[in-house]
């Protein structure tokens, strides 16, 4: 493919659903109570203290774009991503509570997509043990002249339990700090931010939660966290894996230099590769690698390591070719300012 990989990183993080949403939330009081730990944007899920000196993490997701093409696995996907999200923060996902937003359920076609998401949440709670204690349910979202309903839309929130302070995982990168990736890359681009931003594309296979997987890897994860081998992590989701790897530039304020050659991957497509949503996928800096390594082969967890924290670029290599080179300030730029701009605070 002849493509400029950095314009199309760039552009998706200037995509208002990626950008960085602070725009919003920091308009809000968000340490009522002086709970707040990790705040807003600062990490994949917001913690805060308990009184009983315990702390939850808080993280809702959601995914029209895939559960309009596939509603049964992208809900499923939806509570797996919100579930990863808080244990990137040092959580174990303990229950959810959902909001199923629909058009007309007298319509045959809206309504299989509506017992399809619910399904899809619902399979994937009892595999993982993670109970829905409860939830809302809005029908009739449709343009009152045309009936055409909006994009099936349920989205789910999960809450999870940080038993001990030192628990706790933040964005705390170092130079020379080793990266690794877990999971598998696939062709799943359908409802990809990278096939409907920049191609204008609404179809393609939806990525499909390996259930087992995100077992054994969130209970390799717990393990990881509370031996102290796991220093930080980054879920994999929207946008893919360039996307996450401009993120984690973005929250440590660091350089990551990466090769992809040894990425567990089923695909050899560039655009696959680096923008893929594919589930199951964090990034990790290691305490103690050779001890998480020792983790993920016990467990069979698909993992490799990809890179190392180092410089002031986001630096992205495969088969012995710079595929994207771009400057911290270029990617947090894009990233910070698109939101306000559209909004007029910015020119």
């Amino acid at each position: 493919m002849n493509l400029n990989w950095n314009e199309i990183l760039i552009k998706l993080l200037s995509n208002p659903t990626l950008a960085s949403k602070a725009w919003i939330y920091e308009q809000y009081d968000h340490e009522v109570g002086i709970r707040t730990v990790i705040k807003p944007g600062l990490a994949d899920a917001a913690v805060l203290r308990v009184p009983n000196g315990k702390f939850i993490a808080i993280k809702a997701d959601g995914n029209s774009k895939q559960c309009y093409l596939d509603p049964y696995n992208a809900s499923a996907g939806i509570l797996s991503e919100a579930c990863r999200n808080v244990i990137c923060v040092g959580a174990e996902p303990i229950a959810f509570v959902d909001h199923m937003q629909f058009g007309n359920p007298e319509n045959p076609e809206i309504f299989w997509y509506f017992s399809q998401a619910v399904k899809g949440m619902a399979d994937y709670s009892r595999y993982l043990n993670i109970p829905c204690i409860g939830g809302k349910v809005s029908f009739y979202n449709e343009d009152e002249v045309t009936k055409k309903a909006i994009k099936p839309t349920p989205i789910a929130c999960v809450i999870g339990l940080i038993e001990k302070e030192e628990y706790i995982r933040r964005i705390d990168l170092r130079d020379q700090d080793t990266l690794f990736i877990t999971g598998v890359t696939k062709d799943e681009m359908g409802g990809s931010e990278y096939y409907e931003f920049i191609h204008n594309i609404v179809g393609g296979n939806c990525p499909k939660v390996n259930f087992e997987l995100d077992k054994l890897l969130f209970e390799s994860l717990n393990l990881g966290i509370k031996k102290f081998s796991i220093k930080s992590l980054h879920d994999v989701s929207k946008g893919g894996l360039a996307l996450a790897l401009a993120e984690l530039c973005i929250l440590s304020t660091k350089g990551l230099e990466v090769n992809l050659d040894n990425l567990p991957r089923e695909t050899e497509r560039i655009d696959e590769i680096l923008f893929s949503e594919s589930h199951s996928r964090f990034l990790i800096v290691p305490n103690k690698e050779e001890e998480l390594i020792e983790i993920f082969r016990n467990k069979g967890i698909p993992f490799a390591k990809i890179g190392r924290i180092y410089g002031e670029k986001l630096s992205i290599s495969l088969k012995e070719k710079k595929v994207i080179e771009l400057n911290l300030e270029e990617i947090s730029e894009a990233y910070d300012k698109s939101i306000p701009r559209i909004m007029g605070d910015m020119e």
